[in-house]
């Protein structure tokens, strides 16, 4: 921004061009890591639906076959007529293009084959391998597994953190399992990790529940307000333009004391949805 600047004077529109182009492409790969990061964290928008997710799966195969190696062969068993699942077509897009790609990185550059299926499965007294919980009942199974050399038992125990990698800073950001994590925990879905039945390396289960969840309200951001605090003046104010751009109304304050105050003015009215305890961390940082 201060190169695009500095030319301003000089009137080089091609330089003031590029380095403008370079500001923007290092801000749009800042959004993609924060919408890794709230599908991680189950945050960010949704637009879930009644999805019949074999053909979804077979049109998302068609796209990515082919980004994988030519010596990768992947190979389907689709249930067709499952029950429908209420989820985010993209997202299931997004889970399953992570896992075919972490597959066929773990196969590497030699010959190998990724197996997809999709089936009914029936579970009890079993434990999800991201967040632990006991999974028992009746699941659509989305699976992935491979021909690599599979996960080890230390590896298992930190591969859905956020920024956790074994390929090396240059080839991914560490966020990928992360993100299907957290897609698959949307609805009460889960995941298990384990070795394949019949390739060598690993098998990842992803659960969707067929039944339990109600289609939402539209979600109509106008109806919310949404409190930017933030002593940088200049960074709180274009933060609450940009959320006045998708149609929020904001409030941005710039002092702690003032916040706290009108903090204590809306407490208890529909402004104001959270519990005051889970506001307390929050609270005890704008004290300090």
């Amino acid at each position: 921004t201060e190169l695009a600047i500095s030319q301003l004077g000089n009137g080089d529109q091609q330089k003031i061009e590029s380095y403008l182009s370079n500001v923007r492409n290092a801000g749009e790969k800042a959004r993609d890591l924060i919408k890794q990061m709230l599908a991680f964290s189950r945050g960010g928008s949704r637009n879930p639906e009644l999805l019949n997710l074999a053909p979804l799966i077979e049109e998302t195969l068609q796209l990515l076959k082919p980004n994988l190696s030519q010596l990768i062969t992947i190979n389907t068993r689709i249930t067709a007529n499952l029950p429908q699942v209420f989820h985010d077509r993209i997202q299931i897009q997004q889970l399953l293009m992570n896992l075919i790609i972490n597959a066929g990185d773990a196969i590497g550059k030699k010959n190998g084959e990724i197996a997809v299926s999709l089936q009914q499965e029936s579970f009890n007294n079993h434990n999800c391998s991201s967040c632990m919980q006991p999974i028992s009942g009746q699941y659509t199974v989305l699976s992935v597994a491979d021909s690599g050399t599979g996960i080890d038992t230390e590896t298992l125990r930190h591969i859905f953190e956020p920024f956790f990698t074994t390929k090396g800073t240059s080839r991914g950001s560490g966020m990928g399992l992360s993100v299907v994590h957290g897609i698959a925990h949307e609805g009460d879905g889960h995941l298990l990790v384990d070795h394949a039945d019949r390739l060598t390396g690993a098998q990842f289960k992803l659960l969707f529940p067929q039944q339990g969840l109600q289609p939402i309200n539209e979600f109509n951001p106008a109806e919310k307000i949404i409190w930017i605090v933030d002593d940088n003046e200049q960074f709180s104010q274009y933060l609450g333009e940009i959320l006045q751009l998708d149609g929020y109304q904001t409030k941005v304050l710039n002092q702690p004391l003032i916040a706290l105050q009108a903090l204590e003015e809306v407490r208890g009215t529909k402004e104001f949805r959270f519990q005051p305890r889970e506001f307390a961390p929050t609270v005890g940082a704008l004290r300090r």
